[in-house]
C-alpha cells in the first residue's frame, strides 16, 4: 500500500449485482495502524476534516482505583483521558469518521451512495491521518458491511429469502424463533479473511419455517 493514497482495489463496483434499494444499515471501513497517535495528531486530523466533518464528539477513556481497608472502600479521583473524537457531517450523521490513537474509521450509514463514492471519500480522512500520523505503518484494514432484511412474518420458508438458511435435520420441528451463525472464509489473497455473520431477529409471529 503506498504512503499517501488509499490503495483499495474498485473491483466492488463492477461484476456484481446492484440493488436498487440495498439491504446496507452501515458500512465501515477501519485502518489500524502500528502506533497510537497523539493529541496533537488527532487534532490536526480533525481540523483537517472540519469543512466536510463540521460536527464533533469526544470520546473518553475513564480509569478510577479503589482502595479496600477496614474502614471501607474509598474511591480515588476518576481520571479521564482522551481516547479519540468522532466527526459527522449533520445530526442526525450520514456520513462520520472515527479517529483514535491507533484507529482510523469511516462510517457511511443508508441511504447507502455506493462502493465508488464511499471509497473517494474514504481517501480524505486516510490520507489527513498518514500525513500528521508520521506515515504510521499499517498492520490491518476492515471492511464490515452490516445489512438488515425484513422479512415478511407470512410463514414464508426462509430459504427463499437466505441462501445459506440453517438446516435442520429431518424429525425435528422445522420452525425458529432465533438463529445465529458466523463463517471465516480465507481468500486468495495472502492474509485476507472474509467473516460473514448472520442472525435472526426479532420474528413477531413467534416462529418462521426453515424447511420443507
Amino acid at each position: 500500500m503506498s504512503s499517501t493514497e488509499l490503495a483499495l482495489s474498485s473491483r466492488h463496483s463492477s461484476g456484481h449485482r446492484q440493488y436498487a434499494h440495498p439491504p446496507i444499515v452501515e458500512v465501515i471501513l477501519q485502518f489500524t495502524f502500528a502506533e497510537g497517535a497523539t493529541d496533537e495528531v488527532i487534532e490536526a486530523v480533525a481540523a483537517a476534516l472540519r469543512p466536510e466533518y463540521p460536527h464533533r464528539d469526544e470520546i473518553f477513556n475513564l480509569s478510577a482505583n479503589i482502595q479496600i481497608s477496614a474502614q471501607g472502600p474509598a474511591a480515588l479521583p476518576i481520571e479521564r483521558q482522551l481516547a479519540g473524537l468522532q466527526l459527522q457531517d449533520g445530526n442526525p450523521p450520514q456520513k462520520l469518521v472515527r479517529i483514535a490513537r491507533d484507529v482510523l474509521s469511516v462510517h457511511e450509514v443508508r441511504p447507502w451512495s455506493g462502493w465508488t463514492s464511499f471509497r473517494q471519500r474514504a481517501e480524505e480522512p486516510f490520507n489527513a491521518f498518514r500525513e500528521h500520523g508520521s506515515h504510521r505503518p499499517i498492520v490491518r484494514t476492515a471492511l464490515r458491511y452490516i445489512n438488515r432484511i425484513e422479512l415478511p412474518a407470512d410463514g414464508s420458508d426462509l430459504r427463499e429469502w437466505i441462501t445459506s438458511a440453517p438446516e435442520i435435520p429431518e424429525g425435528l420441528p422445522q420452525q425458529v424463533t432465533a438463529y445465529s451463525v458466523e463463517m471465516a472464509m480465507p481468500q486468495p489473497e495472502p492474509g485476507m479473511l472474509a467473516i460473514v455473520r448472520q442472525a435472526l431477529l426479532g420474528v413477531p409471529a413467534g416462529h418462521l419455517p426453515c424447511g420443507p
